[in-house]
Parts: structure tokens; sequence; C-alpha cells
């Protein structure tokens, strides 16, 4: 087996030697930070360093006092709600989106919509925040100036706490829909003419292609996306929702991520931000699991 492996990776070793750059930095940055979460287990103590801190006396104890803590229950309901709200919304909005851009007829329209479509993922996180802020102001915000035409009083959409999470997924599937509608687009162009040709012969319209036709092609990609996103349910974006948070709405905005970085960063208390983040990071790889197993079952694809 070993020898057999050696044959082939010395028969095609130029192409492996472009790999050690990504597996270089893939060991320096992903795998040999991962030594850190000891602290987890220990009293750690900066001035001593990560291995010379002492064991705690209970070393599952930082676990037990997130577990046990007051904002546990709302931390795990407002970080599964958003995150779950985002797979649901982003993932088939993706795919309609796709769907429907790979059956426009005129390619200039197709590419325009495209390129305008994928812009706002193109944006760094700061600014789209801030664009947020002045589309949803309370004074003189777009969508304000709108409402006033109606006859609609002014909201505080970004000072009213149950806007939240609608404003937090709903700009989210602005933002990157048109990013994620990429892969699914690229496994359309593989789609076989002759399927596309046969089912014109029997008179199949443009919905009953989509249907019968690009769906059942791009399934595959459609499962391992889905799979990755489930994989990645519990690290939502951290960046945002700090940005979007404030005091009055943080009834709803504090998740995981960002309570780690307030009470493990800002708190100094770094032990027990290592716990809660390992915590979520042992969730997200079952659920992975449990996910690849079910789509494995149920399906003809899965990632491993």
């Amino acid at each position: 087996m070993v020898k057999k492996l050696m044959r082939k990776v010395k028969a095609c070793y130029e192409l492996y030697l472009f790999l050690v750059p990504l597996l270089i930095c893939l060991a320096l940055f992903a795998y040999l930070p991962m030594v850190g979460i000891i602290i987890a287990f220990k009293d750690f103590k900066p001035r001593l360093g990560i291995f010379n801190s002492p064991w705690a006396e209970d070393v599952f104890f930082q676990f037990k006092r997130f577990f046990g803590s007051y904002f546990f229950s709302d931390l795990m309901e407002n970080t599964l709600f958003l995150s779950v709200g985002v797979l649901l919304s982003s993932v088939p909005l993706a795919i309609i989106f796709a769907l429907l851009l790979n059956r426009c007829a005129g390619k200039r329209l197709k590419k325009l919509v495209q390129n305008i479509s994928y812009m706002p993922y193109l944006i760094s996180m700061v600014v789209f925040v801030g664009l947020l802020n002045l589309i949803f102001s309370y004074h003189g915000g777009l969508v304000n100036n709108i409402l006033k035409l109606f006859g609609v009083e002014d909201i505080y959409w970004m000072g009213d706490a149950k806007f939240f999470r609608p404003l937090y997924i709903w700009s989210g599937v602005w933002k990157n829909t048109g990013y994620s509608a990429i892969v699914y687009l690229s496994a359309l162009t593989g789609v076989s003419s002759e399927l596309e040709e046969a089912a014109i012969e029997c008179g199949a319209n443009k919905l009953q292609r989509i249907i019968h036709v690009d769906l059942p092609a791009i399934a595959p990609v459609i499962s391992t996306m889905t799979l990755l996103a489930v994989g990645n349910l519990l690290n939502i974006g951290f960046e945002k929702a700090l940005l979007m948070q404030n005091s009055i709405n943080l009834e709803y905005s504090n998740i995981i991520p960002t309570y780690v970085y307030t009470v493990g960063v800002r708190g100094g208390q770094y032990s027990f931000g290592t716990a809660v983040s390992l915590f979520n990071s042992v969730l997200n790889t079952a659920l992975l699991v449990f996910a690849n197993i079910f789509t494995k079952k149920f399906t003809d694809s899965s990632l491993w």
C-alpha cells in the first residue's frame, strides 16, 4: 500500500510540490495553534505560558461553568436561531438564483446580473454594516424615506432589538447569495446537452427542465455545499454580529463567538473563553458528522 502510494507520488512529484506551500501554511496557521486548546483544561496564567501553567483541579471546570451560567440558554438560542435562519434562507435562494440565471436568455444581461449580484460580497464587513446603518438610519435613511411616501412613521430599525434577527439574516442573503450561486452555476455548465435536447423534444417547458434536468444534475453539489454549511453552522459571522451589536439589541445579538471575544479576549478570562470556543467547535463537528451520516443514508453523495 505504502509502496504503491510512493510510486504514484514519484510519478507526479512536480504536481505534489505545488502542495508543499499550502501544507506548510495549513500546518502553521490551522493545526499548530490547536495546541493552545489545552488552556481550556488549565488554570492559565499568561506570565507562565501555555505549558507551564498548572492544570485545573477539575479539568472540566470551565465547561461546567459555561453550562451552568445564566447566559448559556440565551447564547445557544441566539446562535442557533441566527445560524439556522442563515442556512435555511441563503442555501435555497442561492440555488434558485443560479437556476434562474442559468436560464437567462441574454448573455449580456446574465453577466450584468451576475456581476451586480456578487458585488456586495466584495465589500468589507465594516463597510457593509456601515451601509446598513445608512440605509436603515432613523433620520434620513433610505428605507424610512420610502416608507414616508406611504404615510408610515420613521422606524428605529438598528435600535429596536426585534429587528436585529431579520436584518442580520436578510442582509446576509443580500451579501452572499450572488457569490454562493457561482458554485451552482459552474455545476450547471456540466449538464448534458443531450438531456436538455431530449427534454425539449418531449415538450418540457423551462420550469420542467429545471426540475427534471438541472436539479438532479447539481444534486451532489447541493448536498456537498449544504453539508459544509452545516459543519460551519455555529461559526456564524462574528464580525458582523459584533459590528451590529449595541446595548439595546444585546438580548438577541449576543452569540457564542461574540461572547468568547467579550469574556475571553476583552475580559482576560482566557481559559474560559477557550473552553467555550472548544465546545462550539466540537458541536460543529458533531453536527457535520450526523449530517453526513444522514445524507449518506438517504442520498448517493457525502463528504466521506
